[in-house]
């Protein structure tokens, strides 16, 4: 779901769809030798994703998907 937001500029509105609003996290990172969580992937409203790190320093990471988000990114209840 994309969100607009009316931004007012010399009098003129115009709709504004890349404008960050939120965010939600939809994986996490795993550093592959210890298997610490060494990030997260976060989706913001604008469906651009980003990884967010927690080390300065990661050699080799793989993506683990958050399980239990429904379509609208809360943990259970239903899709719709």
């Amino acid at each position: 779901m994309k969100y607009s937001v009316i931004a007012e500029q010399n009098g003129n509105s115009e709709a504004v769809s890349d404008v960050r609003l939120n965010a939600r996290a939809v994986a996490c990172l795993r550093e592959l030798i210890a298997g610490a969580i060494v990030g997260y992937v976060y989706e913001w409203n604008t469906g651009e994703r980003k990884k967010i790190w927690l080390k300065e320093t990661v050699r080799s990471a793989q993506v683990c998907l958050i399980s239990g988000l429904n379509r609208a990114g809360f943990a259970g209840g239903s899709n719709s």
